[in-house]
């Protein structure tokens, strides 16, 4: 996972502290965003390990969490290199 943690930091350079807020679908995981776009990826290590990828804007955090259950493309991390492969072709 680790691995995983730093490619995306990588390609979305932006650590979001995650605050609480009304559900909190973050938490216990790490959300990304990339310079000057409004892609994230999220990185959800809670139970399984998934990785989702999302549009949103730049705003308040619950609205962040509204586009990623509107939006989010996830998806289960397995195999190492498929799992680098997918990321590097999702952005």
């Amino acid at each position: 996972m680790k691995d995983y943690i730093q490619l995306s930091q990588k390609l979305f350079p932006v650590a979001l502290e995650l605050e609480e807020t009304r559900h909190n679908f973050f938490k216990g995981g790490l959300l990304f965003k990339r310079s000057q776009r409004n892609e994230y990826c999220f990185i959800n290590d809670n139970s399984d390990e998934f990785i989702s990828f999302f549009k949103s804007g730049w705003i308040p955090l619950e609205k962040i969490e509204k586009d990623w259950l509107d939006s989010e493309i996830s998806f289960l991390v397995q195999n190492a290199q498929e799992t680098k492969l997918f990321i590097e072709r999702m952005v």
